[in-house]
């Protein structure tokens, strides 16, 4: 973890970003924004993995805790594991594990972007039935199962009543929600 910490620090951009960063996170929704690209993220991940080969469940066990710190990057490392590392080693689907770290209030940005690194490593989006159950649990499941089919917009159609019944979001959910109902032409 100490070690993850530091590396965010020494990718960082320059300080004259720091005024956008703090705009950026002005709601404090992380415990800390370093501001570090997902492009330096992706490399400090890929090192790590490779790195710990042969010995990828240490990093599979460091996923509770870099989600629980809360710190952007750290949220955002625990989703490259997730995609990145083989589902026998984090003992469970990566969509199941995923859901598993949500708690009651997360950034809709960071369920967005983990949502599609899941998608871009090739972890096949869940069935309408997997949905459909996730959004049973509660008025906040149902909006994360509407978060996720946006990354699979082929689905829309298939699930569209789960989209059209979920509860009412903030505008950017709304903005989602209206972009899976509503096709393009």
């Amino acid at each position: 973890m100490k070690f993850f910490r530091q590396s965010y620090a020494v990718s960082r951009p320059s300080i004259g970003n720091q005024p956008k960063l703090d705009v950026i996170d002005q709601r404090e929704l992380y415990a800390f924004h370093y501001g570090v690209p997902l492009n330096e993220l992706r490399m400090i991940a890929s090192w790590s993995i490779t790195e710990c080969a042969g010995h990828e469940r240490v990093l599979a066990k460091v996923i509770p805790s870099l989600w629980k710190r809360k710190g952007r990057e750290d949220c955002i490392m625990a989703g490259f594991f997730l995609a990145n590392l083989p589902p026998a080693t984090l003992g469970e689907h990566p969509w199941m594990a995923f859901v598993h770290l949500l708690q009651k209030t997360e950034p809709i940005e960071m369920v967005l972007e983990i949502t599609g690194e899941l998608v871009r490593a090739g972890h096949d989006v869940p069935s309408k039935d997997w949905f459909d159950a996730m959004a049973q649990q509660s008025d906040l499941w149902h909006q994360y199962a509407v978060l996720m089919l946006s990354k699979d917009k082929s689905r829309a159609q298939e699930c569209s009543v789960l989209i059209t019944t979920a509860p009412k979001g903030g505008e950017l959910f709304e903005r989602i929600r209206t972009s899976l109902i509503t096709p393009k032409n």
